[in-house]
């Protein structure tokens, strides 16, 4: 049988080694010049930029992987253990270091705020119950429904620890009397494009999943991931074709026939794998009655993202850096809300040369600045961005870190660009927010309810946004194809 596989993003690549190592015949289609999706790569005067995600966790995804072509993920990348995990700064020049090493953890909260270690302890067991409630019956399943999590006979004080009342927010401030680490455990929600004042409580699995399997960085950079993914496909006899934008998914009978290239050409196939935004699959490559969503999912957050060569070596920062805002609750009300760029944001600083010395010249610094902003509909970012560029540029130097003289290259990326490039939803990075307590069961299904050999393999799908997680919604489309066709 021959699978069409309709994107060469971490979700397509991820379906594409899974269904050729059962030697089903796979072609990619990719609209772009190379692969990798939002996974992708800006090189400009010897500085090297990722520019998508910066983080990788939950490596044994990424072994699973590999291990499905019976290959080892050590042979093939390079991952390199990140200590400490991310550097917090707050508006009052405190802060700390996360590490993934508990008694680490626990000894720099106690420094910064007496008490907060054993806080930390208390919640991290919490979001522990959580994390093993969810693991097998929602991460790696397809689910259809909040009755799937108690079909394997989940312990009870698992399944209480998945509760989704309170939000985010509220589960903070019953374990954290220090508001600062409220805020702390609050940001895991950007994890997924939410607002922790709207997202439900067991989001605490994204923050056990970062200090419990550990927090790192691929030698060379993280585009790596998705040249290492095209390679093993190619060895395993996938086809690709890059530069290839598909027009639309003919059906018969809403079973699966062929795809229309954007110039007529004609590719019939067995299956298809989407690997594209789902709201780009039903509302354009479709026809509009095959669409099987009962309403439209609240867009996740986009971000504005500011790439900077910057001369000299920067002292106090880390590999990641987390600036705080002085009023968390006003940025999200701002973003979600009002659909605007927060005034004062919180500015995530990636410096991947800290830990890699390929990604900058000699004695320089790429430095990957990423805000939280509002889904695209509302600001004109061709007006905006250089004025919001300054404004976060004018940020750091008030919280001591002033680069605007040292910067030698400098690259913008807006929801705006984030909607064109990669046809997502309103720039949405994660596909859809959580801020809601059905919207995790509302993602649309690695197998198409309404057309038969259709399969979605995205962030837009489940399990969600992020790289292991679209790993596994490669997983869990191809497994359903297989089951299906094999």
């Amino acid at each position: 049988m021959k699978t069409i596989i309709i994107g060469a993003g971490v979700g397509g690549l991820s379906a594409a080694i899974r269904l050729a190592a059962k030697g089903i015949q796979v072609q990619v289609l990719e609209r772009l010049d190379k692969v990798g999706g939002k996974l992708n790569l800006l090189e400009d005067a010897g500085y090297r930029f990722d520019t998508g995600p910066s983080l990788v966790t939950l490596p044994y995804v990424f072994e699973d992987l590999f291990a499905a072509a019976n290959e080892k993920l050590s042979d093939w990348l390079e991952l390199i253990r990140l200590e400490p995990v991310c550097r917090y700064i707050y508006p009052d020049g405190t802060g700390f270091d996360t590490s993934a090493d508990m008694p680490t953890m626990m000894q720099n909260l106690e420094k910064f705020s007496p008490g907060s270690g054993e806080d930390f302890n208390a919640f991290f067991g919490h979001a522990a119950r959580a994390w093993r409630g969810s693991r097998k019956p929602f991460l790696e399943s397809s689910i259809s429904s909040p009755l799937d999590f108690i079909k394997d006979g989940i312990p009870w004080t698992d399944l209480t620890a998945l509760l989704p009342l309170p939000t985010l927010h509220g589960l903070a401030k019953r374990y954290f009397k220090d508001p600062r680490l409220q805020q702390f455990i609050g940001r895991y929600a950007t994890y997924t494009g939410s607002s922790p004042y709207s997202a439900p409580g067991t989001l605490s699995t994204v923050m056990y999943s970062e200090y419990a399997f550990g927090a790192w960085y691929v030698r060379g950079g993280l585009y790596a991931i998705a040249q290492a993914l095209e390679q093993l496909a190619r060895k395993l006899g996938v086809e690709f074709r890059l530069n290839c934008t598909v027009q639309n998914i003919q059906t018969e009978n809403a079973i699966v026939k062929a795809v229309q290239l954007e110039h007529g050409e004609i590719l019939l196939c067995d299956a298809i794998v989407c690997n594209a935004d789902a709201a780009h699959l039903y509302e354009d490559l479709l026809e509009k009655n095959l669409d099987p969503r009962k309403q439209k999912l609240e867009p996740s957050i986009s971000g504005f993202v500011m790439l900077l060569g910057v001369r000299g070596q920067t002292t106090g920062l880390e590999h990641h850096n987390i600036f705080f805002s002085a009023d968390y609750q006003a940025e999200f009300k701002q973003i979600f809300t009002e659909l605007q760029p927060a005034s004062e944001p919180t500015i995530y600083v990636c410096i991947s040369s800290k830990s890699d010395l390929t990604q900058a010249p000699s004695g320089c610094e790429n430095w990957f600045i990423l805000v939280n902003a509002p889904p695209t509909g509302k600001v004109d970012w061709e007006k905006e961005a250089p004025k919001y560029a300054t404004l976060i540029l004018e940020t750091l130097a008030k919280r001591g870190f002033d680069i605007r003289e040292r910067i030698e290259v400098q690259h913008l990326i807006t929801p705006t660009d984030l909607e064109q490039r990669y046809f997502t939803h309103r720039g949405g990075i994660y596909g859809s927010s959580s801020n809601t307590i059905s919207s995790a069961f509302l993602r649309p299904q690695n197998r198409s309810q309404t057309v038969r050999g259709l399969y979605l393999a995205s962030g837009s799908a489940h399990p969600g946004g992020g790289l292991p997680l679209v790993m596994l919604s490669g997983k869990l489309a191809a497994e359903a194809l297989t089951k299906d066709y094999l």
